[in-house]
């Protein structure tokens, strides 16, 4: 409760998006906007921006064929782009992470594991650690690649979780072993699939119509969750 207030607070003192503004035809207030950002030091740089933002603007009404339809969302390229962003955000949620998220120490402790909430603070730092490594990984082996193999590996410690679930008397071996792929999958999901499932919906959301395949797929990605 007091984390939210401070959030909302906060926000009061924050301007609302340049960029936003640009598209509602505000260019004034995208310029106070921007002044707010740069504490009115530089009025060159501001204007400048501003002029950038309108000129991008124009430029994309006049390639993608005039202003955003919800129409135009779901016909040709948009929609293949649509059905990308989209599916990549809700996979990223139906892959099982917010049930690890959410009840990890009542799990561990189900599975007969004396240290449920250590164990729930290790997946905390893999969850960490896995977006670190992340940053090495990405510019080098690409978004798409590091996707699909980390998406082989986390089905595999699901599968093993199951089969070892579904024994009726688990040894602690076998118990460990279960919290141990939970980890495993914890650390692989959080180098492709944590962080780069948006950046890649939002690459992938372009043109005219980006606001509306990036609400839709938001909206998918938190009913999915």
């Amino acid at each position: 409760m007091v984390i939210t207030l401070l959030i909302a607070f906060g926000l009061l003192f924050v301007p609302e998006s340049p960029r936003w503004l640009i598209s509602k035809d505000r260019a004034e207030d995208a310029h106070r906007a921007l002044e707010r950002i740069h504490k009115k030091n530089d009025d060159i740089i501001v204007q400048d921006q501003v002029d950038a933002m309108v000129n991008a603007r124009e430029a994309e009404r006049e390639s993608s064929g005039g202003e955003s339809r919800w129409a135009d969302v779901f016909k040709g390229t948009q929609r293949r782009r649509f059905l990308c962003a989209f599916g990549i955000l809700v996979c990223q949620q139906i892959s099982g992470v917010q049930f690890i998220f959410s009840y990890a120490t009542v799990f561990f402790e189900s599975i007969g594991q004396t240290d449920a909430f250590l164990m729930t603070i290790i997946v905390d730092i893999l969850e960490v650690a896995g977006v670190l490594v992340s940053f090495l990984l990405v510019n080098r082996f690409g978004r798409r690649p590091l996707l699909l193999n980390t998406m082989v590996v986390m089905a595999a410690t699901l599968v093993v979780c199951g089969a070892l679930g579904i024994v009726r008397d688990r040894s602690k071996a076998m118990n460990t072993a279960i919290a141990s792929m939970i980890m495993i999958y914890v650390f692989v999901f959080n180098l492709a699939w944590g962080p780069l499932a948006w950046v890649v919906a939002t690459e992938l959301a372009t043109g005219k119509n980006r606001t509306k395949i990036m609400s839709v797929g938001t909206g998918a990605f938190w009913v999915a969750a």
